[in-house]
């Protein structure tokens, strides 16, 4: 059973999540393909981070989101090991045009990493809403004073 701030978390972090996937759709309609990537991939790091917050992991840092991820939803099969290669191509990407002055990011490849963003964060959408249908009791409090 959820805590209710877990599912709150959860829910503000999957809204981060559509922001940063709809901030990446226009970046990419104006060609700026470094930009776009960048919020792909952070797309993909927030609804991974919704997914953790659940179940109570509280996560920071990209690296430990990517690895308790991959670690306790892919490795556990609760999700397709094909959306942790996903996130990686788009880290990569990221890290090419953050990292590397020589790097000039495609159209294509932004375009991919926005494709994947998009079924990423679906399948965490997906996950999330069976989970809290499943396993979540909301606390309804009640006070006899509150009475008329």
């Amino acid at each position: 059973m959820f805590e209710e701030i877990n599912v709150i978390l959860a829910k503000a972090r999957l809204q981060r999540a559509r922001e940063d996937y709809f901030a990446a759709r226009l970046l990419l309609d104006k060609v700026f393909c470094g930009a776009a990537n960048d919020r792909a991939y952070f797309c993909m790091y927030h609804a991974a981070n919704a997914v953790c917050a659940l179940d109570d992991r509280d996560l920071r840092g990209s690296c430990s989101v990517m690895s308790v991820f991959n670690h306790c939803y892919v490795d556990e099969a609760c999700f397709d090991s094909r959306l942790f290669l996903m996130i990686e191509a788009a880290q990569k990407s990221r890290d090419d045009n953050n990292y590397n002055d020589c790097h000039v990011e495609t159209r294509e490849r932004t375009r991919r990493n926005l494709e994947n963003a998009k079924v990423f964060l679906e399948a965490a959408e997906s996950y999330i809403d069976r989970r809290v249908k499943l396993e979540y009791t909301p606390h309804i409090s009640y006070d006899p004073d509150d009475e008329d």
